[in-house]
This record gives structure tokens, C-alpha cells and sequence, in this order.
């Protein structure tokens, strides 16, 4: 089945609801052979040559090996090493692969999608860490004043989330109408994604909280609205919900759209998903924050991180769970269940590495142990994954089929 086909039938990609099969399906692989048809019940085909019961053993034994690994290399270098130029590097490089997986299906470079593993995936990494070092050399003599400074290293996190939001929520719309061919539209898509987050930056972070800090200075301080680590806690906060959109195959708004076809397209799909978004978002900072009195970092790590931490797992290392057939919206609440489970597992194991190596104390007003957690976890650990499962496809635990090849547009 082809792409274009595969979204007629299952009736919703991220960032478009598709009522037909002239909508683009761009989801990541493993969104692609694993989301549940909400027209009929049923699974659609696997685009893998690999069995599907056999994704979850090879998944678990995946993600220990990358969880490992990623804490092996964490471990290796200072806490400040790890929250400044490593996160300025590897995070660089996040927005990149967002695009390469759900925009670009991991077909580019074109010839990549020719060769075997290994070669594919480090063509593909070649690419990223091209697009990756041009990112963080520009953001880190403009934004950070020559050093991996916090107004660096947020500006870079924030871009994140904008650029899950444009691809998977916005349908790379309205980019998508002006821009035909998918490579340029991949590279436009992350130019508008970092001007976004610029916008975003310049209003509404402050660093005035920390004039006192050996880093701060006021020349670079964008002087927004709100302390720094609000709105980055509810960047991170909507993701959480983005992500758990995906996991519900973005129900109920794929359901109204085949009632009210209208809602079928953009902007109008992106709409109705950001409202649920924003709304989710908020009741879940209301119920931390406000009622419990949860401090903002601690919400954005223990809460936010962990649980983005989980769902990467669930949809990276174990491809959606494709054995769990059940409908929408149970399968997203089990779904939902198991990341949140996974995400909380992955704080208390981190937090025992960063204690018993560093001796790293929680809360404020270093908040170092928090720092260090959302610095492993999201700056190392998620673009290992990445790397490995989608680049690489498991190789060598695991051989896949025929390459994917580029998305295209499916016109009848």
C-alpha cells in the first residue's frame, strides 16, 4: 500500500486529517505502520518486512542498549559539560531529525534511501550533524554570546517543540502550499521553525532572575515577559500533549472529521488540535502548579521530561506497541499509561546514576540534579534513540526491508 493510500484508509496524520488520498501522509515510519485505522477496526499492513510481535523483545532489548550506552557517555563528562556543549551540540541537531522522520520519512539524502546498513544511516547522520553544527555555531555566537550559555541552550530547546508543532500539528501548512518539492520544503520548514522560535524568545523569555549569575549578561538577555523557565515549561508542557496526540491517533478530532469534512484540512485540523493541545497543557500546569505547588523546574523535569522521555520510548524504541490492537480512545489511554510508567522508571534510575556519580542535590536554586536529568534524558538519550531506530533501523540487532522511499505527493 502506498503511502498516499495508507492515510486515505487510516483517516488522520498528524497535522492533517485526511479524508482522501490527495493529503500528504508524512508520519515517521514507525507512526506510519502501526497507527490504527479508526474507519474500520482493523491494523493497516506493516511497511516493515519484520513480524509485528516481534517489535516489542527487539524494542526493549534496543532501548536497554541505548539507555546504556547514553549513560555511559553521560557519565564520562562534568554536569557542565553535559548541560553546555553537549546539549548545544546534540540538541542542535533534534529539530533536524524531527523533520528527517516525520516530513522526510528518513528518504533523504535521496541516494540514502538506496543504500544497506549501515551506510544508510550515516549518510543520514552526516546530514543531521551538517544542518546540526550550522545551527548551533550561528545560535551559539549570536544567542550566546560565544559560549554555551543558558539564553543558547534554552533558545535551542524551545526550537523543539515549534518544530514538532509545525510538522505534526500544522501539517507544515501553510509552507506546504508554496513549496512543492519535499527536500526544500524540510529545509524551509526549519527556517520557519527557528524564526518562530526566535519570535517566541524574544517575547517571552527573561533572565533578569539570574543578573546575578557568573553567565548573565544583559545585552543578551531578551528581556520578555516571563522568566525563563516558564515559558520554557510550557513549551515542554504541550509537547507532553503533542506527543500524547499521537498516541490517540489524535482522537477526538479525527473522529469529528469524518462528520464535519471541513475539518478535514488545514488550518482547520491544526486548529482544533492546538486548542486540545493548549487546553490539556494547561489543566496539567494548573493541577501541578497551581494546586499541589509544585515548583516550575521540578514540574518541567519530573512531570514533563519524564513523560516525553516515555512516549519516545513507546513510539521510537517499541514503534507504537503494534501488538496492542484495540480501538481509539483505549488505546491511547494504555498507551499513555505505559510512557508514563516508562518515564517515571527512567527518573528514578537516572536520578540514582546522577546521585551516586555526581552527588547532585535537587531542587533549588542550582537545581542541579533537574538539569542534569533533562540533559541526559532529551539531549543525549532521545537522538541516540532516534539515531538507532530510524536511521539506522535497528541494524544490527535487526534487518528491515526495503528502504522507504522519499515522501511524494499522492494527487488522485
Amino acid at each position: 500500500m502506498r503511502p498516499g493510500r495508507l492515510a486515505a484508509v487510516s483517516g488522520y496524520a498528524p497535522g492533517v486529517l485526511v479524508p482522501s488520498a490527495r493529503f500528504i501522509h508524512f508520519l515517521p515510519d514507525p507512526f506510519i505502520s502501526h497507527s490504527f485505522s479508526i474507519n474500520r477496526g482493523e491494523r493497516n499492513e506493516n511497511v516493515y518486512m519484520q513480524p509485528i510481535m516481534n517489535s516489542v523483545p527487539r524494542g526493549l532489548l534496543a532501548a536497554a542498549l541505548v539507555i546504556t550506552l547514553s549513560l555511559c557517555a553521560t557519565v564520562t563528562m562534568s554536569p557542565a559539560t553535559l548541560s553546555g556543549w553537549a546539549s548545544l551540540v546534540l540538541v542542535a541537531m533534534v529539530p533536524t531529525q524531527v523533520v528527517s522522520g516525520l516530513l522526510w520519512k528518513n528518504g533523504y539524502p535521496r541516494t540514502s534511501a538506496l543504500l544497506p546498513q549501515p551506510a544508510r544511516g550515516l549518510l543520514q547522520l552526516a546530514m543531521t550533524i551538517a544542518i546540526g553544527a550550522c545551527v548551533a555555531f550561528t545560535v551559539l555566537h549570536t544567542l550566546g554570546g560565544g559560549a554555551p550559555t543558558p539564553f543558547a541552550i534554552m533558545f535551542l530547546i524551545l526550537s523543539v517543540p515549534v518544530t514538532f508543532c509545525l510538522v505534526a500539528v500544522w501539517g507544515a501548512w501553510p509552507l506546504r502550499c508554496f513549496v512543492r518539492n519535499e527536500g526544500l520544503l524540510g529545509l524551509a520548514l526549519l527556517a520557519a521553525a527557528y524564526a518562530v522560535t526566535y519570535l517566541l524568545f524574544r517575547t517571552l523569555f527573561s533572565f533578569s532572575f539570574a543578573s546575578q549569575a557568573p553567565f548573565y549578561r544583559s545585552a543578551l538577555d531578551p528581556h520578555g515577559a516571563f522568566a525563563a523557565w516558564y515559558p520554557l515549561a510550557a513549551a515542554l508542557d504541550a509537547l507532553v500533549f503533542m506527543l500524547i496526540g499521537v498516541l490517540f491517533d489524535f482522537w477526538p478530532v479525527a473522529a469529528l472529521a469524518r462528520r464535519f469534512p471541513l475539518m478535514g484540512g488545514q488550518p482547520a485540523a491544526g486548529i482544533a488540535v492546538s486548542i486540545g493541545v493548549a487546553t490539556c497543557a494547561a489543566l496539567l500546569w494548573h493541577g501541578f502548579v497551581d494546586l499541589l505547588a509544585m515548583e516550575v523546574v521540578m514540574f518541567m523535569t519530573r512531570i514533563c521530561v519524564c513523560t516525553i522521555f516515555g512516549i519516545f520510548v513507546v513510539l521510537v524504541m517499541l514503534e507504537g506497541l503494534p501488538a496492542l490492537q484495540v480501538p481509539q480512545p483505549l488505546r491511547g489511554v494504555l498507551l499513555t499509561a505505559v510512557a508514563v510508567a516508562t518515564g517515571q522508571a527512567a527518573f528514578v534510575l537516572y536520578g540514582l546514576v546522577a546521585e551516586r556519580t555526581f552527588h547532585l542535590l535537587p531542587g533549588a536554586p542550582a537545581y542541579a540534579l533537574e538539569l542534569w536529568l533533562a540533559s541526559s534524558m532529551l539531549s543525549v538519550t532521545f537522538p541516540a534513540m532516534v539515531l538507532f531506530a530510524q536511521y539506522f533501523q535497528f541494524w544490527p540487532l535487526a534487518s528491515r526491508g526495503n528502504p522507504i522511499a522519499a515522501p511524494h505527493c499522492d494527487t488522485a
